[in-house]
């Protein structure tokens, strides 16, 4: 009897309800959300990979999630993050040195930051006197440079029975017209003048008749801050050429450095009475930072302006850049 009951435990139909009821274990488990993992052997350290676990995770059936956007948050640097900003120039203080029958043509740029501080018909094309010297200067020096001349060679040669060092320098300093048209006439050969100004983006400023705009004078004057035209021997002995102090440099924007202590104002000033034109720019650095000014009058339409009374316009508003300079910069 006990022999036929061991029989009847070990049926069939016993074993397969066993396997049901592990089943049903099983599916009771997984709808609780309950998750199977298998951990496969970490990589042997010999290999000297790093160690990798795989994980193999059951289905499992979890609600839909909705993600809503997360609020933007505000960051507020701290003071110690923030950079000190400097005042700016107030240009109201500037045009309103300026008198209102003139026709003006002026750029101020911070050859530091780029940013054009104040500006008025910037690309008009205007008569800029002597200014349009320095132009011709720089292409003078490129064109020997690209003839493998160097800065010694200068000073002893040159056309009309002058050297080129000499000639440069009465057209420079002494604003000498016949230096001038000595050295337009060296540089105009071939059109080398011509293509010069062109390829230096300078594309507006010609010398029959004789025009330019305040953007092409001031790429000249920002290539020679830059050093892009001319090797730096001759870029220097051009500069301390605008450096030279003559008489007559205290008038016009001459005022900034007079009353600016430690300014330094490297500029070619431009005058005509017939038409009358007052203009002067240059290169002011003060307090280790450099500044392109440009300025220009004529007279307006009413003919009223003179070539005094411009002028003295042009000092009142070097006056006024030199007080807002002397407040943003203190002693």
């Amino acid at each position: 009897m006990k022999h036929k009951l061991f029989i009847t435990i070990g049926s069939p139909s016993v074993l397969i309800l066993f396997h049901i009821f592990i089943l049903t274990g099983l599916l009771i488990s997984a709808c609780t959300g309950i998750s199977f993992t298998t951990v496969e052997p970490k990589v042997s350290p010999e290999t000297n990979l790093p160690t990798v676990i795989h994980t193999k995770t059951v289905a499992l059936e979890t609600p839909a999630r909705t993600f809503t956007s997360i609020p933007t948050i505000e960051i507020t640097p701290s003071k110690e993050q923030t950079p000190t900003q400097l005042p700016q120039i107030d240009v109201s203080l500037l045009s309103s040195a300026l008198d209102t029958n003139v026709d003006w043509h002026i750029l101020l740029k911070d050859l530091d930051t780029g940013d054009v501080i104040f500006e008025n018909k910037p690309d008009e094309l205007f008569n800029p006197a002597s200014m349009i010297k320095i132009p011709l200067a720089l292409a003078v020096l490129d064109i020997n440079h690209q003839m493998g001349r160097t800065l010694t060679d200068l000073i002893n040669i040159g056309p009309k029975g002058r050297s080129f060092a000499a000639l440069l320098d009465a057209m420079v300093i002494l604003s000498e017209e016949q230096a001038s048209q000595d050295l337009e006439y060296f540089a105009r050969g071939e059109n080398r003048l011509r293509n010069t100004l062109i390829a230096w983006n300078i594309p507006n400023t010609t010398y029959h008749p004789r025009l330019s705009t305040c953007n092409d004078l001031a790429t000249a004057l920002e290539g020679i801050y830059t050093q892009r035209f001319l090797p730096a021997e001759m870029n220097d002995y051009l500069l301390d050429l605008m450096l030279v102090q003559t008489e007559n440099d205290s008038k016009y924007l001459g005022v900034i450095p007079a009353t600016l202590p430690g300014a330094t104002f490297a500029n070619k000033r431009g005058t005509m009475t017939g038409p009358t034109v007052v203009a002067d720019h240059g290169l002011l650095s003060y307090k280790g930072k450099t500044w392109i000014v440009i300025i220009a009058g004529t007279p307006d339409e009413s003919g009223t302006a003179t070539f005094e009374s411009i002028a003295e316009s042009i000092e009142r508003f070097g006056y006024a850049l030199s007080e807002e300079l002397k407040r943003i910069y203190p002693e």
